[in-house]
């Protein structure tokens, strides 16, 4: 669904959150076009609200009662979602990211994960599902996680992770530039 009502994408833009640098994706590829929406809230608080409030309502749907952010970049994310679904979260931090091996960042996020029934993925940027993938993976979320959010879906692949997936934005943006 696009977000034409609100130009979100526009918005960011005009953050310059779209950065040319090189980088490797969490699937392994090789790109030099980051969308880097970690900088938003301290930009724009009031923009990360609006959209940390849009992904709430698009994933409520789904009645979730825990909010579980891909580690690293969507953890602030996952916080305002949370906070607009008045749901708990449980982080979780990459034992080694490689191989996809997470571990919960404690006992409390352990326990919250374990008590929950639906759990949401929240991620900052979808380009080929991989983070997602590897969180629902992992073997005490597997048959709890109901759907994935996402502010930017940047993949011009419809490739969802084997359960709904929402976002704020849907727009083509390339791994690489030339030149």
């Amino acid at each position: 669904m696009a977000d034409s009502t609100f130009n979100f994408e526009s918005r960011l833009r005009g953050l310059e959150v779209i950065e040319s640098s090189p980088f490797i994706t969490a699937a392994g590829l090789l790109a030099n076009r980051k969308i880097n929406l970690e900088k938003v809230p301290r930009l724009d608080p009031q923009l990360a609200a609006e959209i940390a409030g849009i992904l709430a309502i698009r994933l409520s749907v789904y009645k979730p009662d825990l909010i579980i952010p891909v580690p690293a970049g969507a953890n602030r994310w996952g916080s305002e979602v949370s906070l607009h679904l008045k749901t708990k979260t449980a982080r979780l931090r990459w034992r080694d990211k490689q191989h996809g091996r997470l571990t919960f960042a404690s006992a409390t996020d352990r326990g919250n994960a374990l008590q929950a029934e639906r759990i949401a993925i929240i991620d900052d940027v979808f380009t080929t599902g991989s983070s997602i993938k590897k969180v629902i993976g992992h073997a005490e979320l597997t048959d709890k996680v109901v759907a994935a959010g996402v502010i930017w879906n940047r993949s011009p692949f419809l490739t969802e992770p084997d359960l709904p997936l929402v976002s704020v934005i849907d727009s083509f943006v390339p791994l690489k530039e030339d030149g």
